[in-house]
């Protein structure tokens, strides 16, 4: 059976088809951590596929690892960042103050895990979106070859925040986030990567000038002390 050199070259870009030393040829979305970036064979986040984090204790963390590319999608695209199944509420505030745009959130309220899957499988096809961030418990590997054919086709990015990592799904890309640790250091392991061995602890460090710039400041509080007169 003969393969048309357009159905061949659409099967070379997928995600999930290594293609040995062969360098990428468009460079993914920078992670903000220059450490990552060295590390990953996009040289940055993939430009569409799915990517597994797994995050032990959803948190701070986490969004302090996808603020820069959530600043990066914002900067080259209108289209919304879809939340599905985020564990918290949207804050204005909080966003503007790390320097993105409140409306360009759209924050998909579901609680039943099919439901969940079903909200990411259809807005990741559609086209509609460049990024997606998605929260589950865990994730199967029919799940994850379903969410990957989905992101395939809408050429859209799919990050799921995993409690629990699954050994042996297709995914590309595969990390894990240890909890705690020093308040200037992540310390990430590369589960998985394409064209490249695991790697069991990344450090990632330097991030008090972004938690300064990023994370909302605290506001003064000011104690008045009594008594008080005409009560």
């Amino acid at each position: 059976m003969k393969t048309s050199p357009q159905e061949l070259s659409k099967q070379l870009g997928r995600q999930d088809i290594w293609l040995g030393q062969q360098t990428c040829q468009q460079p993914g979305y920078a992670t903000g951590f220059e450490t990552l970036d060295t590390a990953l064979p996009d040289s940055g986040w993939p430009r569409h596929g799915v990517c597994e984090l797994s995050c032990p204790v959803p948190g701070s963390q986490s969004m302090l690892l996808l603020t820069p590319l959530l600043r990066c999608i914002q900067g080259e695209n209108d289209t919304p960042v879809i939340l599905v199944g985020a564990p918290w509420q949207l804050n204005p505030q909080y966003l503007l103050q790390h320097g993105l745009r409140p409306e360009g959130f759209c924050l998909v309220d579901v609680n039943a895990r099919k439901d969940r899957l079903w909200a990411m499988e259809q807005s990741l096809a559609s086209g509609g979106c460049r990024l997606l961030l998605g929260w589950l418990d865990r994730l199967s590997l029919t799940e994850a070859r379903r969410l990957q054919l989905a992101a395939e086709k809408g050429g859209c990015l799919a990050i799921i925040l995993v409690t629990d990592a699954t050994e042996g799904n297709p995914l590309p890309l595969r990390l894990g986030l240890t909890p705690g640790g020093n308040s200037d250091r992540l310390e990430l392991a590369l589960l998985k990567r394409r064209g490249g061995k695991p790697q069991d602890s990344l450090q990632i460090e330097g991030l008090s000038p972004l938690l300064a710039r990023y994370l909302p400041s605290q506001p003064s509080v000011q104690v008045l002390q009594g008594p008080w007169g005409g009560a």
